[in-house]
């Protein structure tokens, strides 16, 4: 369709979204996959490739070294930072603010930046979702819609506050958010771990791509080629690069009120179906392994996995997650045949639960064996939440950073046990792990929950190393600035 010069698609959303594509799967270039379904998407709907009025890029090369853009420099560096935060999951039980809220709220409280909240309202936008901000009255509301005369209207209300550096914490998350961030409309712009992999989009356009350095691989320049944005990576000191706060206390889920699970045990799971009860309570012995993930999240070696360990333990129950939505359940049927095809996975000793409420799933957490880290798309806030309850989480990182949460948690905490290098490792200490004594299984437990608490939750200085990070990009010379008093030559690339 690239090479087609007779493109046209009535429906702007004709192309859907792009979080689907390539991501799962290993050894294929995600790079190259996104920044050609972003191409694509421009040649079909050209008007999404838009610059705000009053930026100029300049082209000339003997510009970065110039007067001029050491003046410019010099006044940015001046007074404080503008920076717009983009998402479309500003509320409280979210997992996007479990991850980015605390960082949010302590740029706010950083005296280098002004940082205002712009919120896509994916669902209607409360009160309450404003008020998170420390600066509420500051907060923009979008409008939702992903018509080109929403999107213009989006872009004007941005474009407005001439930020000096736009991070979109979520891109991917809400299909118009995509259309929104090919815009320049600010002289940087950032994306970061929202959906964990690059935006596609050209450089010149989205500068960088905010990432972990202990989640990322160790050679940068392997790390930076999956990625179309430059890599800038926050500086942990091998500690948590986002403040964390426990979504649990004393075995109550308190990200939306409180809701007990301490209630729950192997025998009284009422919100289970009764048909896959049976499974789970058909004899004595079972060993439970859980995985929370979204089964369309499944890499084929993942299947290989839930099969080698039925074949290894024969008391082994896997633990799934159901695919429920409408237009979900084609490729739900899909998978369970690939799981039998590809994995020679035993169904009758696999369980599949419907979508479940968040004390549930920690209940879930609680009373399985252990915790299965999805292959090659991991856990994130599931791993952490595992680990509340001292659940092991056995995981084989990849390449990128969505595959590498859990070994970065590991690393901070100083647990080496549960990171596999091989599909036969991970069998191996998933195996080991369901069927150590229940003395073993209740230090392993202890263990976690105490490195936990002590090494990656709250850690009052991340959201200064983001500050760092963000500062350290802002430092280098730039083509791209605001028009001031005195407007500078214009060299307009779009």
């Amino acid at each position: 369709m690239l090479r087609k010069d007779d493109l046209f698609c009535r429906n702007q959303a004709g192309l859907g979204n792009v979080f689907s594509i390539a991501y799962y799967f290993d050894g294929v270039d995600y790079k190259d996959e996104y920044s050609r379904w972003v191409q694509l998407k421009l040649k079909a709907f050209p008007d999404l490739l838009y610059k705000a009025n009053a930026l100029v890029y300049e082209n000339d090369d003997n510009y970065l070294s110039s007067a001029q853009s050491t003046a410019v420099q010099k006044a940015l560096m001046r007074r404080k930072i503008k920076i717009g935060a983009v998402s479309s999951f500003f509320t409280s039980e979210s997992s996007i603010w479990g991850n980015f809220g605390e960082i949010v709220l302590g740029l706010q409280r950083d005296a280098r930046f002004e940082v205002d909240m712009v919120h896509y309202p994916r669902d209607p936008i409360k009160e309450e979702d404003i008020n998170l901000s420390l600066r509420p009255e500051r907060s923009i509301v979008l409008i939702k819609g992903g018509d080109l005369e929403t999107v213009k209207a989006n872009r004007e209300a941005i474009e407005e506050r001439r930020f000096d550096v736009l991070i979109y914490l979520d891109l991917f998350m809400t299909g118009e958010m995509h259309d929104l961030a090919v815009a320049k409309l600010a002289p940087v712009q950032m994306v970061t771990h929202g959906h964990p992999v690059t935006s596609g989009i050209p450089a010149w356009i989205m500068d960088y791509f905010i990432s972990w350095d202990l989640a990322e691989l160790p050679d940068q320049k392997k790390a930076q080629s999956f990625y179309t944005e430059e890599l800038l990576l926050v500086k942990s000191k091998k500690a948590a690069w986002e403040y964390y706060k426990p979504r649990t206390e004393g075995e109550v889920s308190i990200i939306v009120g409180e809701a007990p699970f301490y209630q729950f045990t192997r025998e009284n799971l009422d919100f289970i179906p009764a048909e896959e009860m049976e499974k789970l309570s058909s004899r004595d012995g079972l060993t439970w392994y859980f995985c929370p993930q979204a089964v369309f999240k499944y890499h084929i070696t993942f299947d290989q996995i839930l099969g080698k360990i039925q074949r290894e333990d024969p008391n082994a129950i896997i633990i799934l997650m159901k695919l429920v939505d409408n237009a979900l359940e084609a490729l739900h049927e899909k998978v369970v045949e690939r799981l039998i095809k590809q994995g020679d996975v035993d169904l009758d000793r696999v369980v599949f639960i419907p979508r479940m409420k968040h004390y549930q799933l920690m209940a879930m957490y609680k009373l399985s064996d252990v915790v299965l880290d999805s292959v090659y798309f991991g856990g994130d806030t599931t791993t952490r939440e595992a680990f509340e309850v001292g659940s092991p989480v056995i995981t084989l990182p990849g390449k990128t950073i969505g595959q590498r949460w859990t070994q970065a948690y590991y690393r901070v905490m100083g647990i080496k046990d549960f990171i596999a290098r091989t599909v036969d490792e991970y069998v191996r200490i998933a195996v080991k792990a369901a069927n150590a004594t229940d003395k073993q299984k209740s230090n392993t437990r202890a263990r976690i929950k105490k490195a936990l608490h002590k090494k990656l939750f709250k850690n009052a200085d991340a959201p200064r190393l983001w500050g760092d990070a963000i500062m350290s990009a802002l430092q280098k010379p730039k083509r791209w600035h605001w028009i001031e008093a005195e407007p500078l030559k214009q060299h307009d690339e779009l």
